[in-house]
């Protein structure tokens, strides 16, 4: 298992299961996705949601989430992989 890394305004830390929404608000941003690989191909929503459990179990995959202001929230900021 891998330690979560927390500073002031940053959350490393490995994917989880509620990250889905805020993991396909990322790559399905058409700005976003013009620097990845697979910008070629958006997903659906709902082929996302299915092929998302691979990332969690698969080759450690991590979150890089923006503490809000009133820390009440994370938002999602980057994935990272080792």
């Amino acid at each position: 298992m891998y330690p979560e890394l927390e500073t002031e305004r940053l959350l490393l830390r490995l994917l989880q299961e509620n990250d889905l929404e805020d993991m396909y608000a990322l790559y399905s941003n058409s700005t976003v996705a013009k620097m990845m690989e697979h910008s070629d191909s958006i997903y659906s929503y709902e082929k996302y949601k299915k092929e998302f459990p691979n990332l969690l179990t698969s080759d450690p995959e991590f979150g890089v989430l923006d503490k809000l202001p009133d820390q009440a929230k994370l938002r999602y900021y980057w994935e990272v992989a080792l």
